[in-house]
């Protein structure tokens, strides 16, 4: 599973794209509209990030269902 922002600075859909041959072809892949790369933890401002057009709750919640999904779907 690979769950990214649209407002990633940092590991931006670019990388993603990039490196996605190197991960198995079974991988899920969750967009987060919205969503920056410091927003994933609370680790503060990171160069070259963007600025999330979400909160940071938010952004956390949907990660947060999306790996519960994830983990329990057969």
């Amino acid at each position: 599973m690979k769950i990214y922002g649209s407002k990633d600075g940092v590991a931006n859909i670019d990388d993603i794209i990039k490196y996605k041959p190197k991960l198995p072809s079974t991988t899920k892949y969750v967009l987060i509209e919205g969503a920056n790369h410091g927003q994933f933890g609370y680790y503060g401002f990171q160069f070259g990030d963007d600025k999330a057009s979400i909160t940071r709750q938010y952004q956390q919640e949907i990660t947060l269902n999306s790996i519960l999904t994830f983990i329990n779907t057969p």
